[in-house]
Parts: C-alpha cells; structure tokens; sequence
C-alpha cells in the first residue's frame, strides 16, 4: 500500500541471470570523479561528454551479441531488453576522491551535476534513434526530475508512434518539453536545522542524567548573575 512496483527481470535459470543487457563495461565506466582534475559537478563539458556517448551507444550501436561490447542486444530470446546507463558509475577512485575532496555522495553528485535533467534533453531532443531499444533507462535518485524523464520515454517518436505523430504530432518535439523545478535549500537553512537538532538531542541527553540547563547557565554567565541581582534590587527599592 502506498509503494511502487517490483519487476523481477531474470530469466528463470539456475543462476537468475539477469535478462537485460546491462551495457556495463567496466573499462569504458563513466564516473563523476575520473581524476583528481576532472569532477563532474556544475555541468562541465567532461565527464559529461563522455557519459552522453555512452548512453547514446548503448541505444544507438548496432546490435551486438558481446554482452562486453556497447549497443542492443542481438539474440533477443537471451537477452529481451536492453539498459541504458544513465548515471554516474562509482569505483574505487571516485568515492575516495568525491568523499575526501568533495565531502560528497551518490545523491549530491546527481544533484549539483544536473544529470538527470540533461537526460530528458537528451530524450527531449531526438538524440536517440528513432528505433532505438531503450527498454529500462538507468538514473539515480529518481525523485529529481523522474516524470519528466517518464514523460519523454513514453512520448518518445519511434515505430507506430511515428506513424501517428504525422497527423497530430503528439509525440516527440510536438509535445512541450517538460518543464524541470528543483528547490534547492539554502546553507544558512541546513545548518540551521542541524544546530536545532543537535541541541535538542544535547538538551534532551543532559535533562536525561538529573542536570538542570538553567543551573549550568547561571554557573557560566556572569552577565546574567549581575543582570539578576540588579533586577532584584531594582524590585526591592520599588
């Protein structure tokens, strides 16, 4: 209740093999991290480039039998679907520079990359073959920017929807682009927000053990000790 759905893709062997072709060819892996030089945060041409071609030779090569070479299956009773690669790949290299340097992670690295929205134009813009497989579309964190991506697959001009795209155009570019918000929480906010928690949790953690935060208070502040006195002589002489 309330969840999404669950597809199990494997072909009923002895070893529940996965019946897609994955395209995932670990010498040819794109990550967001390739080098201590190259990152892939704020939209720069690398490793962006490099992720693009890849994703569009997973669809738009011609269809290969080499589950290590880039394209759509060949032997469709093997292998029914084909996957695209649409996210940043992760290695040994990657996480230790992206954690170490960037102070980052999968999701951050998703966000601040805009990868996902440059997935839809991609989609959007008919880079893809017109009879390109695209069976499953790869992406993390499919909450950022997921409809628009499921908006332009479904709409998307190949085969019988070509056909029909010639007397109203309702698929493809005939379609508006789908229009990509993100609201981004500002830093003051965050850590507003973490310093609330924290001493929340601390309050909670001391009140817990018998100790009284006003007593601590009073030990600590002399400024509040005068202001004290002063109040109390101010209503003694009143």
């Amino acid at each position: 209740e309330g969840g999404g759905y669950l597809i199990a893709l494997d072909r009923q062997d002895d070893y529940v093999s996965f019946c897609a072709k994955s395209n995932w060819i670990p010498s040819q892996l794109v990550t967001c991290y390739p080098s201590s030089s190259v990152a892939c945060l704020g939209q720069k041409e690398e490793p962006w480039a490099s992720l693009k071609q890849y994703a569009l030779d997973s669809a738009n090569n011609e269809a290969t039998g080499s589950y290590y070479t880039l394209g759509p299956p060949a032997d469709l009773e093997t292998y029914p679907f084909n996957e695209i690669q649409a996210m940043w790949q992760v290695d040994a290299q990657s996480a230790v520079l992206g954690l170490t340097r960037h102070a980052s992670s999968i999701l951050q690295d998703n966000r601040q990359s805009g990868v996902n929205a440059a997935m839809v134009n991609l989609i959007y813009d008919e880079e893809f073959n017109s009879d390109a497989m695209i069976s499953l579309f790869a992406v993390d964190n499919v909450a950022l920017h997921g409809n628009a991506l499921l908006s332009v697959l479904r709409t998307r001009c190949n085969g019988q929807s070509v056909q029909q795209a010639e007397g109203d155009g309702l698929c493809g570019r005939g379609i508006p682009r789908p229009t990509m918000m993100q609201i981004r929480m500002s830093k003051i906010v965050y850590w507003s927000i973490i310093l609330l928690v924290l001493f929340v949790v601390l309050r909670g953690i001391w009140r817990s053990k018998g100790h009284d935060m006003r007593q601590i208070i009073w030990k600590f502040c002399k400024p509040c000790r005068s202001h004290s006195r002063n109040a109390d002589l101010s209503t003694a002489l009143s």
